[in-house]
């Protein structure tokens, strides 16, 4: 299995919300009645997960089996998006803050207030990555653990879902992908027809964690009729928001219907000044899939990890279980219509025929790669 942006990118967070495109078309039944009647079970009771590991105990499962195993543990219908905490733990007898960092001397550290437990939640904490903590101002051990190197890194932001960091991966040619960088996910806020105004989906708590993340791109593909609106309040005077709509129709041929819309997105993700950025549409799953899908072709992802990274959207509710067979048509397209001996060199050409400067993709691979 496979498997850095700093502790800013960490975050204390305690409820999530589920946000989806569309209302889910069926009856809402529980995990168990779902699998009961797909004829598919992973008990999730019976999936140990390492402490140190971001997924929660199906994410695991799946994470551990083949990609195209994604029907035995999630069918997109039920909000299994969320990440599980690291807890870590401590005495508490006297302590009232806690102090994090990436490293062993402590600067860029984030202090966290604690309660009165021997227990700490810790959400976004990037993969496969050394982290020191003790208690803030205190003559105390410091203690040191690493998480475990398992991509993909799943976030949370209160308020909306399916989320998760391209970061963290090993392409094709033995390179990590840099964490912190392309964030996708579902949306943040809806437009208000009536006043023109943005209304937040995303809690307090989860825009403080957008700040936490260092997002300076918001790259928003929902189309009018979707009420989609510009961040650009009080709040995120420092995130650029860029509108570019996508008609969501047709998606296993967003590719060659779409040659107009797709070189927007990537003349802002190919823009290196842009970066952090997160990327979403309604519910994070088909448009930001396809956008994803050739950012991660362009980086050399591995086949395996651009399949599992798409299907991992079954994990949240989007209204149906996505295939693995819309990932194969992407493939199949690229390798048709563009050259290359590589994946990462068919995208390459596709992109610089679309009218991407080869100087700005070549900035993009080379800020991603380790």
């Amino acid at each position: 299995m496979k498997k850095q942006l700093f502790l800013a990118a960490m975050t204390i967070t305690t409820l999530c919300l589920a946000s989806c495109d569309s209302e889910p078309r069926s009856v809402e039944l529980s995990y168990e009645e779902t699998v009961e009647r797909s004829g598919g079970y992973v008990a999730q009771n019976d999936v140990e997960v390492p402490w140190n590991d971001c997924h929660t105990p199906l994410q695991y499962a799946y994470l551990m089996s083949d990609y195209d195993q994604i029907d035995k543990f999630a069918f997109g219908n039920l909000a299994l998006s969320d990440p599980k905490p690291i807890v870590l733990t401590f005495d508490n007898k006297e302590h009232k803050q806690l102090e994090i960092s990436k490293y062993q001397d402590f600067r860029d550290s984030a202090i966290y207030d604690i309660a009165e437990d021997s227990s700490f939640y810790v959400y976004n904490l990037e993969v496969g990555s050394d982290y020191y903590y003790r208690p803030y101002q205190h003559d105390h051990p410091v203690v040191h653990f690493k998480t475990l190197d398992l991509a993909p890194r799943i976030l949370k932001i209160d308020g909306t879902s399916n989320i998760r960091d391209i970061g963290g991966y090993v392409n094709s040619d033995g390179k990590r992908i840099k964490q912190g960088l392309y964030i996708r996910g579902a949306e943040w806020n809806i437009g208000n027809n009536e006043s023109g105004a943005c209304e937040w989906k995303v809690t307090e708590e989860g825009q403080k964690v957008i700040r936490q993340l260092g997002i300076k791109t918001e790259i928003d593909l929902r189309m009018e009729g979707e009420e989609a609106c510009r961040t650009k309040d009080d709040k995120f005077l420092d995130i650029n928001p860029v509108l570019i709509p996508i008609d969501y129709n047709n998606a296993s041929f967003y590719m060659d219907y779409r040659k107009d819309e797709l070189r927007d997105v990537f003349n802002a993700l190919t823009t290196t000044a842009n970066y952090p950025v997160y990327l979403h549409c309604r519910i994070g799953t088909d448009r930001t899939g396809i956008s994803s899908f050739l950012l991660e072709c362009l980086l050399g992802m591995k086949k395996e990890d651009i399949y599992r990274d798409y299907l991992m959207s079954n994990f949240d509710k989007v209204s149906g279980s996505r295939k693995a067979l819309t990932i194969t048509r992407y493939f199949n397209y690229l390798e048709k219509n563009s050259e290359g001996d590589t994946i990462a060199e068919h995208a390459y050409n596709y992109l610089v025929e679309l009218g991407i400067p080869k100087a700005q993709l070549d900035a993009t691979r080379a800020m991603f790669l380790d």
